[in-house]
């Protein structure tokens, strides 16, 4: 029997996830949707995957949510509570919506319906290891709440059957049958000056949608229509001026005109002058994204400090296989009157690497860290053996640079 609903809590969306596979994220995303206007995300910091009986109050949060949001990545279904979580959403008939993670793999035999119900619903997926369009997630994850408040919920991805894939069909035919001449007819006529060319790409943005590879970095969404075929643009025919030929003057002969009669090598030479005249545009600079995932054994912490120093005060510890984003690498500041105090670092144990990280509180902490406790990779190549080349190539941040917390208290 469900409790009174004016003492239930008051929960706009009730987030469900594993600890092991998304309580960063899952944090994350509470401090994103308050930060866009949507409060009461409920996030249970509590939970402890399935130790001891499944507590009352999470059943609370979830009859007073208005949206079930799960967090799918790649051990999440293994998690008693969060089955348990999914089934009762399931059986209140709250809309639900799943957020693939980067590492989820996709199941062809669901182990409950309610699982196969949560999975037939249209989703957001997010690149949460590389770090990649974030906000944009963020964005379409806050968008799709307030639809859902407003009475849309998330579409089910239900297959065509029946009369309704005959009628899809005949659509599809129709539309041939009415495009197919305008196209025939246009590849018939000679295009002269500058050819008009209508696209026909209307298409919705999509939700990022492509599992990444540890090799590839993916690109940003695009529509899926393609525009219109149109008739190719020839410009102008270059003609010669009515000066008499006698009033030429031609250039050095340029490479591959000299079958070409006087008017054409002018011709020729005009347009290789207005080629070299064009003004180069510069390629724009690419901030590589480095990624550094903490690899110590289970249950060591890796120690951020304020300063690259053994000695200094530690800000933070951040657990094993948490994800930082690497900033930059230590430089020395070495001056007339400052000098060096440290060799330049020749192994992976003496590089010290700038790193930013939110903690599971939603605190922010940037300090420094050594090299030797990350698995890293830039641009999403995964950096092999001890070469540190390219860890010394990153932006340089002086070593004067103090780590700095934000609503964390220190350790003592």
């Amino acid at each position: 029997m469900m409790p009174d609903s004016a003492s239930l809590p008051k929960v706009t969306a009730f987030v469900s996830y594993s600890r092991k596979n998304s309580a960063m994220l899952a944090t994350h995303i509470e401090s994103q949707m308050t930060k866009r206007g949507l409060r009461g995300v409920f996030v249970d910091t509590r939970m402890t995957d399935g130790a001891g009986p499944f507590p009352e109050r999470l059943h609370r949060a979830i009859e007073a949510c208005k949206v079930f949001v799960c967090l799918l990545g790649e051990t999440t279904l293994d998690s008693k509570w969060v089955l348990e979580e999914i089934r009762y959403a399931h059986e209140l008939g709250k809309p639900m919506l799943p957020i693939f993670q980067e590492n989820y793999v996709p199941i062809t035999e669901p182990p409950t319906p309610a699982v196969a119900a949560l999975l037939q619903s249209d989703g957001i997926h997010i690149f949460d290891q590389k770090n990649l369009y974030i906000d944009r997630a963020m964005d379409d994850l806050a968008q799709t709440i307030r639809r859902t408040l407003d009475g849309n919920s998330p579409r089910r991805r239900t297959p065509l059957i029946g009369f309704g894939a005959l009628v899809v069909v005949a659509l599809l035919i129709a539309a041939l049958v009415i495009v197919s001449p305008r196209l025939s007819g246009s590849t018939s006529q000679t295009p002269t000056g500058t050819a008009s060319v209508t696209s026909a790409n209307t298409a919705a943005n999509t939700v990022i949608a492509a599992r990444s590879t540890d090799t590839a970095t993916p690109t940003p969404p695009t529509p899926t229509l393609k525009p219109a075929t149109a008739a190719p643009t020839i410009p102008p025919t270059l003609a010669p001026s009515n000066t008499s030929a006698a009033t030429f003057t031609i250039p050095p002969a340029i490479p591959g005109t000299a079958n070409l009669n006087g008017t054409e090598q002018a011709v020729a030479t005009q347009n290789q002058i207005a080629v070299n005249q064009t003004p180069s545009v510069p390629m724009p600079t690419t901030v590589p994204i480095v990624i550094g995932l903490v690899n110590t054994n289970p249950g060591v912490n890796l120690k951020i400090r304020e300063y690259p120093r053994t000695d200094a005060r530690t800000l933070a510890l951040a657990p094993s296989q948490a994800t930082v984003k690497i900033m930059g690498v230590r430089s020395h500041d070495v001056g007339i009157d400052t000098p060096m105090l440290t060799l330049p670092a020749t192994s992976r144990a003496e590089v010290w690497l700038f790193v930013s990280w939110q903690t599971s509180d939603r605190s922010m902490v940037t300090g420094w860290a050594i090299a030797q406790y990350f698995d890293i990779a830039i641009d999403s190549r995964k950096l092999q053996g001890d070469d540190i080349s390219d860890l010394l190539a990153l932006k340089q941040i002086s070593e004067n640079t103090p780590g700095v917390i934000t609503s964390y208290h220190p350790i003592s």
